[in-house]
């Protein structure tokens, strides 16, 4: 999949390419943007000072030094996720890829007020975020 735009692949082009696998080496992120070695490792080095990609284990060599082998940071950050139903509310937590780390059900009044719902709900969210523990990203 390569460019068909002129102007330079952004950072959040590059992690796109990461995130789906489509590029998983620097050198396979130039191959797709057309970026320079040195606007790669620009936007490579600011998607990890943010934790969203993560380099791992050495890649095959194509001849001279293995590759190291880009992946997505799915522990970067978290989503609260909140569903209101008629009488009861469903929270979850979840890791940027989705994966669900709490979940809790929170029973109501049918006809609650968003005035007597929401303060319940941000405390309780709060609860299963804190129950991640110090290293959860909010």
């Amino acid at each position: 999949m390569s460019r068909s735009s002129s102007a330079p692949a952004t950072a959040g082009e590059v992690f796109a390419l990461v995130r789906a696998g489509a590029a998983t080496t620097r050198s396979e992120i130039g191959h797709h943007t057309g970026l320079s070695r040195t606007a790669v490792a620009a936007r490579v080095a600011a998607l990890q000072d943010l934790g969203l990609v993560v380099e791992t284990e050495e890649g095959p060599s194509t001849g001279g030094r293995p590759p190291l082998t880009l992946t997505f940071g799915a522990g970067a950050g978290i989503v609260l996720v909140v569903a209101i139903g008629r009488s009861r509310t469903q929270l979850a937590v979840c890791d940027l890829a989705g994966e669900l780390l709490r979940t809790e059900d929170l029973e109501q009044e049918i006809g609650a007020s968003p005035g007597e719902l929401m303060p319940k709900v941000a405390a309780h969210l709060a609860d299963l975020r804190d129950a991640l523990g110090p290293g959860c990203l909010l």
